[in-house]
Parts: C-alpha cells; structure tokens; sequence
C-alpha cells in the first residue's frame, strides 16, 4: 500500500524508470519498427539507469537493515 512518506516515492520512482527502461520503452520502439514509422520516431529517450541503481540499492539494503533492527 502507498503511503505517503519519501521513501515509497522513490520506489515508485525507480519502479516507473525501470519499467520504461527495460519494458515500455524497447517494446514501443520495436512497435514503431515493425509498423515502418521513420527512424526519427523509433529512437526514443533512454534513461541513466546507473544513478538510479544506486539510489535503489541503497534504499533496498538500508530496508533490510530496518527489518534486520526490528527484528532484534
């Protein structure tokens, strides 16, 4: 469930960017291709996914170490 604290934002977030990154975005372009749109239109924008890497990373290490505190 969405709350509404900073940290399901950013999750939100990096699910949204990796969603376009590794799905929408190849899918869409691959459906341009094949209905013969121009070049132009089949090069959509990627994102740098290396910076938001890190910062789910973190997020997702710092939530384990949460749980592991919880727990203890």
């Amino acid at each position: 469930k969405f709350t509404s604290r900073w940290r399901p934002s950013i999750g939100w977030i990096c699910v949204a960017a990796y969603s376009w990154e590794f799905v929408a975005q190849p899918l869409l372009s691959f459906i341009l291709v094949a209905a013969g749109a121009p070049v132009e239109f089949t090069k959509l924008p990627r994102l740098e996914v290396s910076e938001l890497s890190m910062v789910l990373m973190g997020m997702l290490g710092l939530g384990a170490m949460r749980s592991w505190d919880k727990k203890q």
